[in-house]
């Protein structure tokens, strides 16, 4: 049926683990390096009519 991945992950446990670390860290230290702004520039969507009658 091919290459069962969950039974080679349940046989050999440690290539997992250390692949859910690597991964884990990677995504704290781009959390870290992502910049976010507390007051953010936004552009609120504003409509305005006007009706003149003469």
């Amino acid at each position: 049926m091919g290459w069962d991945l969950s039974a080679w992950s349940i046989r050999n446990p440690i290539p997992t683990i250390v692949l859910f670390l690597v991964l884990t860290i990677a995504g704290v230290a781009s959390l870290q390096n992502l910049g976010i702004a507390l007051d953010p520039n936004i552009d609120i969507p504003t409509v305005q009519v006007r009706v003149s009658k003469p």
